[in-house]
């Protein structure tokens, strides 16, 4: 009986790897979770309020949503993560932190972004290509993108800031659709 348990605990295991890992490769986007103070000044460069919607369609681990949530307790967080594994873990930290935040596992590239009114991005400079493309189609004007470290294409930042993250420093960009 134990050994069925462990046996199928391991095939779990197995298959959200594999999985976690197809979805890697198809974002060209590895797991790497937004340090707390990036996270931080996102959030206050978002400049958030109540009622507004807040999504964060690579949203690994959820902390981003969580600490706009935090922020600015009025606001709808949704996130969309597709690699299985880490958004188990962004389930976990949904679920122990209390937060309302939602997190679907899901393609953020196949869901409809138009009623969003802050967006926040870390991905890799394919995926920033693909939400370009896709937030041209779809945001309202007046949207607000907030993207860390990388560059959203053909748009130029409403505002650049550095945060120091112990010895280097990060660039975080504000754009408005």
């Amino acid at each position: 009986m134990l050994a069925d348990f462990v046996l199928i605990g391991a095939a779990l295991v197995i298959v959200l790897a594999v999985l976690s890992a197809a979805a890697h490769l198809r974002t060209r986007t590895p797991y790497g979770g937004t340090p707390p103070a990036v996270a931080q000044a996102m959030v206050v460069l978002a400049g958030l309020r109540s009622g507004e919607t807040a999504l964060d369609p690579g949203a690994g681990d959820a902390r981003l949503l969580i600490a706009a949530e935090r922020a600015c307790p009025g606001i709808r967080a949704v996130g969309y993560e597709l690699s299985p594994a880490v958004w188990l873990c962004g389930r976990v930290r949904l679920f122990l932190s209390r937060s309302g935040a939602r997190l679907y596992l899901r393609d953020a590239l196949c869901a409809d972004v138009s009623a969003v009114d802050v967006v926040f991005l870390y991905a890799g400079p394919e995926m920033m290509r693909a939400f370009a493309e896709k937030f041209a189609r779809e945001l309202r004007p007046g949207t607000r993108i907030v993207s860390h470290f990388f560059r959203l294409p053909g748009r130029e930042p409403v505002t650049t800031q550095e945060v120091a993250t112990g010895r280097k420093k990060r660039r975080v960009f504000l754009y408005v659709w």
